[in-house]
């Protein structure tokens, strides 16, 4: 396999992407993680970068287990503004109670300027 100049003309960044790699490995399951409970979180406010990433980054340092999650973005009704939605369950571990997650989350919240609420989900 031989390999050809790409033309400037392609776009920048068009060569580093097709030059990009993956690597991959197999990794074993350990053994299952217990589960404490399940939770409906729900994020809203005005749509901005980093939302996503701020709740998950507290979600993930709790060992929190992101079952699914669900984003949009409308327009606000009267003034046009981009608001964002997320919905996502999650299963607690051991040790992390649901109103704790809320008052962790509530903190995020507040420095991503945005609305969160943790609800337990029975069952």
């Amino acid at each position: 396999m031989g390999s050809r100049k790409v033309d400037e003309g392609w776009g920048s960044g068009l060569a580093e992407t097709l030059l990009q790699v993956v690597h991959t490995r197999l990794t074993s399951m350990g053994p299952p993680v217990a589960e404490a409970g399940r939770a409906t979180i729900r994020v809203w406010g005005a749509d901005h970068k980093g939302i996503i990433h701020a709740v998950a980054r507290d979600l993930a340092w709790r060992a929190v287990n992101v079952e699914s999650l669900d984003t949009e973005v409308e327009a606000a009704p009267m003034s046009g503004q981009p608001l964002f939605r997320m919905r996502a369950a999650v299963s607690l571990p051991p040790g992390v109670a649901c109103d704790e997650l809320a008052a962790a989350l509530g903190a995020v919240g507040d420095e991503m300027n945005v609305e969160i609420t943790v609800e337990p989900v029975s069952g």
